[in-house]
């Protein structure tokens, strides 16, 4: 799994004449806000007596933030789209996470401009340090800085590896599927007509919507996959209203874990393949 995040945000501008004022004005306001985090330009170590890995900072340290420019013309829309695409062109958008064998940069930005009037801001930061809802809440504004979590980590080994960059396999896509309200009731009933919802509590649209991504990847596989995989679904959750007492609204850093279900690959071929896929997520 990788201990690297990489996110992007795309803003449509409509007029190459604004680029400029927005790419001034996206600085300013990076540089006010990450006043509240200032831990995030630190580096992310692991001394060796200390059981966890520790954040160090000091007041010369700063966030990298590189500024590039796409040449390419009427590109933004391509890139932007939800039509499918090879994952590989959205890689460029996203910074390098400066990470060595012992020690890891906890956050790097990046603002890419294109010449069609659209800007993208892409965020890579350190998992080891903060989960993905904190990651979200950053640019939004000021947040507590909490005291390191009681998390455990496995390794050194793990949190400063190589091999956790944000690169693409060469041969993945990328794409947005959308589903309405109409088909997801369209769902619910199918998996209705199976399994009784009694016995699976409560039957979500997140449910609902991710057995019909597993089975779809299920019929995506070569017929030998197919007869021998065994699947896992990782759902990522967040604990910070499930913990007594919950953490406060403004908690800043980890408080995340992962939910698995299994499944046999053969099973989501049967005719009630997309309820059995319910019930085990």
């Amino acid at each position: 799994m990788s201990r690297l995040s990489g996110t992007v945000r795309f803003t449509g501008l409509g007029n190459q004449s604004l680029l400029s004022s927005t790419l001034s004005k996206n600085q300013n306001t990076l540089s006010l806000t990450l006043q509240h985090y200032f831990p995030l330009a630190g580096t992310l170590t692991w001394p060796s007596n200390s059981p966890k890995p520790v954040a160090l900072y000091k007041p010369s340290d700063a966030v990298s933030l590189t500024v590039a420019e796409f040449t390419v013309e009427h590109y933004f829309n391509h890139i932007s789209g939800d039509h499918v695409r090879e994952a590989s062109e959205s890689r460029p958008l996203v910074p390098d996470l400066h990470v060595n064998e012992t020690s890891a940069s906890i956050m790097a930005l990046q603002i890419t401009l294109f010449p069609d009037g659209g800007i993208c801001d892409g965020v890579t930061c350190h998992h080891a340090f903060l989960d993905g809802k904190s990651i979200a809440m950053t640019p939004l504004g000021s947040h507590a800085v909490p005291k390191p979590t009681a998390g455990e980590f496995q390794s050194k080994q793990k949190v400063f590896e190589h091999w956790s960059e944000t690169h693409e396999p060469s041969h993945t896509v990328r794409g947005t599927f959308q589903l309405t309200l109409g088909d997801i009731e369209k769902l619910e009933k199918r998996i209705s007509n199976h399994i009784k919802i009694s016995k699976l509590e409560y039957l979500s649209s997140f449910v609902v919507t991710s057995a019909r991504l597993w089975t779809c990847i299920f019929k995506a596989m070569s017929s030998s996959e197919r007869k021998s995989s065994m699947a896992c679904f990782v759902v990522g959750v967040d604990y910070q209203a499930r913990l007594g007492p919950p953490t406060p609204l403004n908690y800043f850093g980890n408080c995340a874990g992962s939910h698995l279900g299994y499944v046999q690959a053969r099973d989501c071929f049967e005719e009630d393949g997309l309820a059995i896929v319910a019930e085990k997520i």
